[in-house]
């Protein structure tokens, strides 16, 4: 054998143990098997009342609970041995009791009068419990009411054993050993394959550690995602690499893959929720039966007073554009909304660390520091909030807002009629998807129309502009006409008046929105790394115009808060100032006593950008505590 050979081998089967490790810790690992029922128990409930209900005083998540009907059945796709013990919380909110008998595979487990009382738990002993974990509730009650317990979690204890049923093996395959397969071919390397099998085996096991049933399922959920998304940006990398190699090569695809799979796993727990998840999946389905929202979204807006501000005493339909949910309606024929979403709104993060890496090679950064950007952009609490409070649109709109900057950054100056229609088209595209872009591109075309002028490129300055007014035109017209009286009659005689996030002067409030995403170190150090990169460069203009139009958003919102209230300047100044740390970080490290600063720096941001990402995750997690 040879020493290449021995080596593949050794990586190949350090992949296969890997992979195999999160399966044999939720195999034997001693402890409960929680399932918690309301947001998420869709796969796992049947003949439950439709849709899951909550009681508290709180109206959000106090007691997230699903009413069974007389037959339902909770089926987790796992199989369990041994002598069982499984608690249920229940409760019955109607005036007469209810009887009920616990089933499974057929035989009674348990039976018992459930009164009109609030929660309590129950405790079934099943001594020989060996084959899937299903259990059915059988209700009748005096008065034929269909409802019969409310049903908030059920544990099992005891489950010395238990294994993945085919339904999940299989989605765990994928994901364990179906993504380091992809990983290795793609990058041509099965040392990158043995490392992304390792990677994704400590994920799994943490998560099945933290939470033997919940963690497994959050894997098989994201398996189908993850591959997908893992997929495509490694072919997005290697279509990069093999036009512009200087400034990307496939692994500038590895901390984006790795994000991806990280948040999909974290969004796809069954007791992750935020109310916006189901807005933005029922917009989805919505479109299946009046296509007609794709041009104007109106209806569904007034409907759901979703995406609707309160002007002058007045619930007003702000400008929204669906294309987000457009471009998820095919996916979620496949994998269903609420999974099209997740996907789409994670593929988009993943593109804009890709190109985070993509701008940091091209205004001079070695490789390893371009990595350290993408790294930032992971931490940055813009990053951990729209994930986790489920603005995936701006996801989108934030790496196709990258994107636009990095084209016209290298098309610039504007030459030839060609390159003047591409621009347009890239302009319209990109205003189209998001309406926020309507404030963000403008900005940056002026910034970069202006840099032109003052350039002596006249000419280039004006076709720029040109193109971008006959955009904007054509996707207010097409898109917005329908928001035009509202704009002119609602919203402009209160532009100044608007509702403010502070009572604070206008620069005040703004510094203090600066630090809640970018701490007091971030500025510090991307000042250092802008510092740093003076000089000429058109990669180097357009990533200082897109610092400078990201901060006058940032001012503006506070200005005029009806207009800008919604700006998303913290997404546009996300990849320039991670890109900017970076340099900062990178002239640190040319310097004996910078080292330390750079580290005791880059240590913190991790730290607290970590912290502020559980913190906010935390917050979505319904089955905390249970």
């Amino acid at each position: 054998m040879t020493e290449g050979t021995r080596r593949t081998t050794t990586l190949v089967l350090l992949a296969i143990a890997a992979g195999l490790l999160p399966v044999l810790a939720f195999a034997f690992r001693d402890a409960p098997l929680l399932l918690d029922l309301g947001p998420g128990d869709e796969p796992y409930t049947r003949g439950f009342r439709s849709g899951w209900e909550y009681h508290g005083r709180t109206g959000f998540g106090e007691t997230a609970f699903h009413w069974t009907e007389d037959g339902a059945r909770v089926d987790v796709p796992v199989a369990v041995e041994g002598p069982l013990r499984v608690r249920l919380r229940v409760a019955r909110f109607m005036r007469t009791p209810a009887q009920v008998v616990v089933w499974r595979e057929g035989h009674e487990v348990a039976s018992f009068t459930q009164h009109p009382l609030g929660w309590r738990e129950r405790t079934l002993d099943v001594p020989d419990w060996q084959g899937p974990l299903v259990l059915q509730f059988r209700t009748t009650s005096d008065d034929g009411e269909p409802l019969g317990i409310a049903l908030d979690w059920v544990k099992v204890t005891g489950a010395a054993r238990a294994w993945p049923r085919p339904t999940l093996l299989w989605r765990l395959a994928l994901l364990l050993f179906g993504v380091p397969i992809a990983v290795s071919v793609l990058a041509r390397s099965p040392a990158a394959g043995a490392g992304a099998a390792v990677l994704l085996s400590v994920l799994g096991t943490t998560a099945v550690m933290l939470d033997r049933l919940g963690g497994l399922l959050a894997l098989a959920t994201a398996a189908v995602p993850a591959f997908a998304v893992v997929l495509l940006l490694l072919c997005l990398a290697r279509s990069i690499s093999s036009r512009w190699p200087h400034v990307c090569g496939v692994r500038a695809a590895f901390v984006p893959a790795a994000m991806a799979v990280l948040a999909l796993v974290a969004l796809s727990h069954p007791a992750f929720y935020y109310p916006d998840v189901d807005t933005h999946a029922k917009l989805v389905d919505a479109l299946a039966q009046e296509p007609s929202l794709a041009l104007d979204p109106r209806p569904y807006q007034m409907r759901t007073s979703a995406w609707t501000r309160g002007i002058g005493g007045r619930l007003v339909p702000f400008p929204y554009s669906p294309a987000f949910h457009v471009l998820a309606r095919p996916l979620a024929k496949a994998i269903g909304s609420v999974a099209a979403i997740k996907t789409l709104a994670v593929g988009a993060l993943g593109l804009t660390l890709l190109l985070a890496h993509v701008l940091a090679r091209a205004v001079g950064l070695a490789p390893p520091w371009a990595l350290v950007a993408q790294a930032v952009v992971c931490v940055l609490p813009v990053t951990a909030s729209r994930l986790t409070l489920a603005l995936y649109p701006t996801l989108l709109a934030q790496s196709l807002e990258l994107l636009l900057l990095l084209a016209l950054g290298r098309m610039l100056p504007l030459l030839r009629a060609q390159e003047t229609l591409v621009a347009l088209g890239l302009l319209a595209v990109v205003q189209a998807v998001y309406t926020g872009s309507l404030l963000s591109v403008s900005l940056i075309v002026m910034g970069l129309a202006l840099s032109e002028a003052l350039a002596g490129r006249r000419s280039s300055a004006a076709r720029l502009l040109g193109a971008w007014a006959l955009a904007t035109l054509a996707i207010v017209f097409v898109q917005y006409r329908h928001f035009l009286p509202i704009l002119w009659h609602d919203v402009l005689p209160y532009a100044s008046a608007g509702p403010r996030e502070a009572a604070d002067p206008a620069l005040v409030a703004a510094l203090r929105r600066l630090t809640i995403f970018f701490d007091h170190v971030h500025p510090g150090i991307a000042l250092l790394g802008v510092l740093f990169l003076g000089g000429a460069g058109k990669a180097r203009r357009a990533w200082r115009v897109a610092l400078g139009a990201g901060l006058a958003l940032l001012a503006l919102r506070y200005v005029l808060p009806a207009l800008f209230r919604d700006a998303k300047e913290v997404e546009l100044l996300a990849a320039p100032v991670a890109v900017a740390m970076a340099a900062g970080w990178s002239w640190l490290w040319t310097r004996g006593w910078g080292r330390v600063v750079a580290v005791l720096s880059g240590a913190w941001v991790v730290l607290w950008g970590g912290w502020r990402a559980v913190d906010l995750y935390v917050e979505r997690f319904a089955a905390l505590g249970r």
